[in-house]
């Protein structure tokens, strides 16, 4: 299902582009134009301009161009539907789909996608009635860090109701949430706390899990490397965090979930 020409019009002919550059770039007007910084390279003094009423900037240092569409693109490392949902969600749109439309990605990557999201909404409703939630409050955490963060807990019944909710055990399988053992299956992060790691733009795609009852090697487990999830290639939190690390030109890497 992909997004519907209504709302990439929208988004596209949206009145105030300024406000996409603005989350950006600190621009100060001059004439008819906006300067700034550039943000694609470094400077002192800026080269950055940016012409409202033809939504274009242009880079005189550089030679970077293009629409607000194709700059959040350059500048966040995203697809043209990805950049559409990310100025859709700085301007407050609600992005609708169309049917019709065919993802551009395979159906066993949209059945673990889907598998992965049914998995950390069963995680975060089962949160505050596990012993997990006590075990967080205890850190010093409070309810709006968990909201904020998605943090979850995985019963031993997760993958049933998972299945019984019409996720495939193939689905389950293949996003790492179920582990294949010599007699059964079982869930991988089954009573643990969970944490959604996700890409840059907010997608889940694995998580990681810290052990609250019972007995287990490791304190803390990650779901398994695969073509759809690389830790390496991930950084826990940045899609939170990228915006504020942009305002304050500064970043603070720490070791852990915690």
């Amino acid at each position: 299902m992909g997004i519907s020409q209504e709302s990439i019009d929208e988004i596209r002919q949206y009145p105030d582009v300024l406000r996409v550059f603005q989350a950006y770039v600190s621009l100060k007007k001059r004439g008819k134009h906006y300067l700034g910084l550039c943000p694609f390279h470094s400077e002192k003094t800026p080269s950055f301009n940016v012409n409202v009423e033809k939504k274009m900037f242009y880079c005189f240092g550089c030679q970077a161009s293009g629409d607000h569409i194709s700059f959040v693109q350059q500048i966040e490392n995203l697809s043209f539907p990805e950049a559409i949902e990310e100025i859709a969600s700085l301007l407050g749109i609600v992005v609708t789909k169309d049917e019709s439309k065919s993802p551009l990605v395979s159906g066993d990557s949209l059945a673990i996608i889907e598998a992965l999201s049914k998995a950390q909404d069963f995680f975060r409703q089962s949160l505050d009635t596990s012993q997990a939630k006590a075990y967080l409050e205890k850190r010093g955490l409070c309810d709006p860090i968990m909201e904020a963060f998605g943090l979850g807990y995985a019963k031993k019944e997760a993958s049933q109701q998972l299945i019984a909710g019409g996720v495939s055990k193939k689905a389950l399988l293949d996003a790492g949430l179920l582990i294949d053992g010599a007699t059964d299956l079982y869930g991988r992060f089954t009573g643990r706390l969970t944490f959604p790691i996700a890409n840059h733009t907010g997608k889940i795609l694995g998580f990681g899990g810290r052990i609250i009852e019972g007995q287990a090697k490791a304190k803390y487990l990650n779901s398994s490397e695969s073509d759809h999830f690389q830790k390496s290639h991930l950084l826990y939190g940045l899609h939170l965090a990228k915006k504020h690390i942009k305002a304050k030109k500064r970043c603070i890497l720490v070791e852990g979930y915690m």
